[in-house]
């Protein structure tokens, strides 16, 4: 009889155990998640933030040497 409640005790303390690392696992991964989906969002914004620093503001500067040409050749011609 003491023997058997001493491996029922067991059990329980291993299922006890087992819950608390399924809710710890379930947390940690909950968490790797959101951290995943953080990097993805930063990586679109540094993606969109390149964009706007360097791209536009080239562009924005060869249209206006294109415009300088073109108002200085129609000016001398």
């Amino acid at each position: 009889m003491a023997e058997q409640r001493a491996i029922e005790r067991r059990f329980t303390t291993v299922e006890r155990d087992l819950e608390d690392l399924e809710e710890r696992l379930g947390g940690e991964i909950k968490s790797l998640l959101a951290h995943i989906e953080a990097r993805e969002r930063d990586r679109g914004t540094n993606w969109r933030q390149s964009v706007y620093a360097g791209v536009i503001p080239a562009a924005l500067l060869l249209v206006s040497l294109l415009v300088q040409i073109w108002l200085t050749a129609k000016g001398t011609a």
